[in-house]
């Protein structure tokens, strides 16, 4: 069956079945706590004890009557290209300098994406110029590139991990602590294939132009080329690259991703009127922000692991989990106990408690930028994302996190 025939179904299934009127129903009963899977080779040790806090149940009776109906068909989905290769055994992880070199193909892609976007080389493909800077009074839930509102910087993110350079990756001294050219040059094309097959569209400026840009990224400066008619041979060379990129299974990993099936468990419940439009848009904002951290875990692969055990769905769920948590944290404190755990399963707790892990450790810093910083000048008013992700929202939703879950490993 044609793959627009499969969607259109399935389309029409969603909009026939799970968007009828809700029922109201009893409330949600507490979660009974239950032994979490832990992989030995990844447990980083027991959490610090905290203390016990009162959790009350605050969620929404229908969601929580609806939830097992609307998100069963999703998790039958099949396997996910994007995450094909997880770690499963501690013999299996990346040795320490192929480690090291993902880890930077990884913060190379992401910090050149983000000032490519700044700088108006590349388009959301809803406005025509440069992607926003949060500041201002500026309270758009998504309007900052590290957000990764087209879903670019998560697409890119997993083909290099598809093709993850060896050691042998690095230069020669004097410039050993950079990637060979080949591979920078790979990343480079990785990341315009990756916005132009999220985006829609392309660049305001001329194509040479746009890939000579791209190159100051991406190269060293002695390696850019002298003379004008070798920018159109690089141009060439960057071209090649980019249709090498093009084999890669593009339309499976937008759409099957962590962060693209939170997009998915975000839209069922704006649709069927469990969430409003502007709480979905500062989910969809902060959602990056977790999966971006877990790629970035520098001893662990984290995402593939959790892939692995539990699939990119209850991923997507537990970050969902995780940021309906994290909405009722806002403004409350321990003694009060205004807790809230959404009524998912199992799985998606531990999605939940390992994303909010991960997005608490110090590799997660590469991320604080825009709506994500952590830190505000006097006087100046957070930006409504910057509330769910501020440091002291997260040590919240990790007390209930571990109050509802009743174990103490740290998973992952």
């Amino acid at each position: 069956m044609p793959l627009v025939q499969v969607i259109y179904d399935q389309v029409v299934k969603c909009v026939g079945e799970r968007f009828k009127p809700s029922v109201e129903a009893p409330l949600a009963q507490p979660l009974s706590p239950q032994t979490m899977l832990v992989v030995d080779a990844l447990v980083e040790g027991p959490v610090a004890k905290v203390p016990r806090i009162k959790r009350v149940h605050s969620a929404p009776s229908a969601l929580a009557a609806q939830a097992p109906r609307l998100f069963e068909e999703q998790r039958e989905q099949p396997t996910s290209p994007c995450l094909i290769d997880a770690v499963s055994s501690e013999a299996s992880l990346l040795e320490d300098k192929d480690r090291r070199a993902l880890q930077t193909c990884q913060r190379i892609v992401i910090g050149n994406y983000v000032q490519m976007a700044m700088q108006g080389l590349l388009r959301l493909g809803l406005t025509d110029g440069p992607m926003i800077m949060v500041s201002d009074g500026c309270e758009s839930p998504l309007c900052h590139p590290i957000q990764d509102p087209t879903g670019a910087i998560t697409l890119a993110l997993l083909i290099v991990r598809r093709h993850r350079p060896g050691n042998g990756g690095w230069m020669p001294p004097p410039f050993d602590m950079n990637l060979c050219l080949n591979i920078r040059r790979g990343l480079a094309a990785i990341v315009t294939v990756a916005h132009k097959m999220t985006a829609h569209t392309s660049s305001y400026v001329g194509n040479t132009v746009f890939v000579k840009e791209v190159i100051k990224k991406f190269w060293l400066p002695h390696e850019w080329p002298k003379y004008y008619n070798d920018w159109d041979r690089e141009a060439d060379r960057f071209r090649a690259h980019e249709m090498a990129v093009l084999e890669e299974p593009m339309l499976s990993m937008v759409t099957t991703n962590p962060l693209s099936q939170a997009e998915q468990v975000i839209g069922i419940l704006c649709s069927s009127g469990k969430m409003s439009k502007h709480t979905s848009t500062c989910f969809r904002g902060a959602a990056f922000f977790f999966i971006g951290a877990s790629m970035l875990n520098p001893a662990h692969d984290v995402l593939g692991t959790l892939a692995d055990q539990i699939g990119p769905w209850s991923i997507g769920e537990g970050c969902v989990s995780l940021l309906l948590t994290l909405v009722h944290c806002v403004g409350s404190t321990a003694e009060e106990g205004v807790l809230y755990r959404p009524p998912f399963d199992h799985n998606a707790d531990r999605a939940a408690r390992v994303l909010l892990y991960n997005g608490m450790l110090s590799h997660a810093e590469l991320l604080r930028m825009g709506p994500y910083r952590s830190k505000v000048v006097q006087g100046e008013k957070r930006h409504p994302v910057q509330q769910l992700l501020a440091p002291e929202n997260l040590e919240k939703a990790r007390r209930v996190l571990s109050e509802s879950s009743g174990s103490s490993p740290v998973p992952l």
